[in-house]
Parts: structure tokens; C-alpha cells; sequence
């Protein structure tokens, strides 16, 4: 039996894109920025490779839906491998070797993990493939322009292949993701857990990222925890199940922009703040994250809502007018765009209600809260 491997190898890479690591790659786009003017992108525009990011961040936005950005993904390491193997001329014996920077890559993106899109330029994910793509494309019609062999068929079964050399392909293939796999659940198993309780925090699904951190109650981290606490906040279940999970944090491997270790408190610190009802402290630290790492689109939505809670309706405009360029913003962009100069539709909207019952009782300086504030979660307890 001999099957079509690289359809098969397409399939693979897709399903890991979009199911065990979609979260990530969403939260990599929520934590990037795109429009289509170059003059709000000159921050990237004017970086070396500037034109690669802006693309590479384009192609970015089609995470929003990961079936969509996976399939992306997927074709773009499949294309790559393609014509790797038509240029380098791969004979049927040496055809398993066309797959293997692509595995590479896929094995850079596992060892990175958060890495990704913490403090990082989110464009290179999707960047450094449309790259290999160009100068493949370009080596492959120099390569067609001198020679008459034909190219491998793409979705057709191989003619020319046998089943041993097919099953060495296949095995390379899935021995690879595995390898990948199984990487991420020994190294950073962290990373899926982490980035799916911030998708769950985007869509407000607070069931599911109670679930998901009890799931890995094993796991350790200040980012689990605090997106946890947000999640018993949010359903008064706090005072009962906060302890349900361990507390004595271990170390994340994610490193900033100056290539030292971080804690990563500006995962979880705008947000823990948002919805411990400190609105004002969550602009503060929503503004520092985007000064340090340049805008993007999740930190645009806190700003809007911030500004709806505090009836600033010209900055709401004016975040929303900002979003609206922004590629799938137009359902938040309407929801909430909906609530400026409109304070009876920001109360009646369930999640700003239930921030109002947590916002502090006294005007006060954010240096009078314990470091981090929004550690004052419980105060609804009283």
C-alpha cells in the first residue's frame, strides 16, 4: 500500500495547528496587531525585514479562527516541503528529507512556546515560512527552466515511490509531530494550559478555564492561578474552590525582550486587575504592556471596555475607530460600540455589572494595594 504523504503530512500539521496548539497561535494573534495603513504600521515598516513582519502579521489574523490560520500553516509547510524536495531534486530513496525543516520549524515553535509571542515579534511565525516560500518558488523555476524532470505529484499517489520508501516518509512525519508533541507535554506543558484559559478569558467562558486549570491541578503557575482566581471571581465561587489547585509556583521558561528570564506578569496582570474591578489600574498596566511591546488588538479591547466603565466615550471612539481597521473586530466593534454615551446598555451588559460590585468602596492610590493589586480579589468575600 502506498499512500499520498504529503496530503498526509498537510493533514497532520493542520490538526496540530488547529487542536493542540490553536490556542497558542490565537493568543499570538490577540497579542499582535495589523492594519492595513502603512503609517500606524511604521513601527514595523521601519524594523529590518519590516515588509516580512507586516506580511507575516497579515497572515497572522486568519488565527482568529485556528481551523482557518492552522489550515494556513499547514499548506505553507507543505508548499515548502514540496518544492524543497522538486529543487534539491530528491530521488524517491531521499524524498523523507523534504520534510524535515519543516519539522524543524514546527519543533522551533514547541521549544519556544510562549516564547512566541511574549515580548516577540508575532510576525516571524508566519514570516519565516512565506520567506522560505519566495526563495523556494525562485530556486524551483530556475531549477524547471533547466530541467525537464517532472515535479512529485502533490495529492496523486506517487508512481514512482515503494512501499518502503513510503513508509519511511510517513514515519518521519509522525515521528516528528510526536517528537514535537511529546516535547511540549514534558518541557512546556504549561504552554497549551496557559494559552487556552486566556481564550477562555476572551470569551468570557469562565466553566471552561475552571475546568481546564483542575484538569492540570498538578501544574503550577502564576498565570494558571491568576486566570483561575478570575474565573471564581466571576462566578462567586471563590471563598470555596481558590485552593482546589496548587500554589507553589514553579518557573516559566519565557524570556523578554532583553533575553533574560521573566516571570511573565503581563500575561495575567491587566486582566487580574480588569476583573478585580480596579478598571484604573488595568488601563495603567494595559498602557505599560503596549509602550513595551507595541500595540495590539486584545490590548485595545481592555482599553475600550475600561473606557466604556469610565463614560470616557471619545477614547472609546476612538479605540474602536483604531479596531475597526483591525481584520475580524467587527463583532466587538459593534457590541461594544453600541454602549458609548449609552450608560444604561454598559450596566446592563453582565460582565461590566459584575465588575461594579468589585470596585473599590475608597478612592485611593494603586501603591496603597498590595503588589500585584488585583491580589485583593476576595474582597467580595466581605
Amino acid at each position: 500500500l502506498i499512500l499520498p504523504i504529503l496530503p498526509l503530512f498537510f493533514l497532520m500539521v493542520w490538526a496540530w495547528a488547529t487542536v493542540y496548539y490553536g490556542d497558542v497561535f490565537r493568543i499570538a494573534r490577540e497579542n499582535s496587531f495589523w492594519v492595513a495603513s502603512t503609517e500606524q504600521m511604521k513601527f514595523i515598516l521601519d524594523q529590518s525585514y519590516g515588509m516580512l513582519w507586516y506580511v507575516g502579521r497579515l497572515a497572522l489574523q486568519l488565527f482568529r479562527y485556528p481551523i482557518i490560520g492552522g489550515m494556513c500553516f499547514a499548506g505553507l509547510l507543505a508548499l515548502c516541503s514540496w518544492l524543497l524536495g522538486y529543487s534539491m531534486r530528491l530521488t524517491p530513496r531521499w524524498r523523507w528529507i523534504q520534510y524535515i525543516p519543516a519539522l524543524l520549524y514546527v519543533g522551533y515553535i514547541s521549544k519556544e512556546g510562549i516564547n512566541v509571542f511574549f515580548e516577540a515579534e508575532t510576525g516571524r511565525i508566519l514570516g519565516i515560512p512565506l520567506l522560505a516560500l519566495g526563495i523556494l518558488l525562485i530556486w524551483a523555476v530556475i531549477i524547471k527552466s533547466f530541467s525537464k524532470k517532472e515535479a512529485p505529484a502533490i495529492v496523486r499517489i506517487p508512481k514512482d515511490e515503494t512501499p518502503m520508501q513510503n513508509r519511511l516518509q510517513l514515519c518521519v512525519c509522525i515521528l516528528g509531530l510526536a517528537g514535537c508533541i511529546t516535547f511540549t507535554q514534558q518541557c512546556r506543558p504549561y504552554v497549551p494550559v496557559i494559552t487556552k484559559m486566556m481564550v477562555g478569558q476572551i470569551n468570557q467562558d469562565w466553566e471552561g478555564i475552571q475546568k481546564t486549570a483542575r484538569a492540570n491541578a498538578d501544574l503550577s503557575y502564576r498565570a494558571i492561578a491568576a486566570y483561575y482566581a478570575m474565573a471564581l471571581v466571576q462566578t462567586d465561587q471563590v471563598g470555596d474552590r481558590v485552593y482546589d489547585i496548587r500554589m507553589d509556583y514553579d518557573t516559566l521558561h519565557i524570556v523578554g525582550w532583553d533575553n533574560t528570564y521573566n516571570n511573565g506578569n503581563s500575561l495575567y496582570i491587566p486582566e487580574g486587575n480588569y476583573y478585580a474591578g480596579l478598571v484604573e489600574t488595568c488601563y495603567h498596566y494595559t498602557f505599560e504592556k503596549m509602550v513595551m511591546n507595541g500595540p495590539s488588538s486584545h490590548g485595545l479591547e481592555m482599553l475600550v471596555k475600561c473606557a466604556l466603565m469610565r463614560n470616557e466615550w471619545a477614547l472609546a471612539e476612538k479605540y474602536i475607530r483604531i479596531l475597526r481597521q483591525v481584520p475580524f473586530e467587527g463583532d466587538f466593534c459593534d457590541k461594544y460600540g453600541a454602549m458609548i454615551r449609552n450608560p444604561k446598555l454598559v450596566n446592563a451588559d453582565p460582565e461590566m455589572a459584575n465588575i461594579r460590585q468589585l470596585e473599590p468602596l475608597h478612592d485611593s492610590f494603586e501603591n496603597l494595594y498590595q503588589q500585584p493589586p488585583f491580589m485583593g480579589y476576595n474582597l467580595r468575600l466581605y
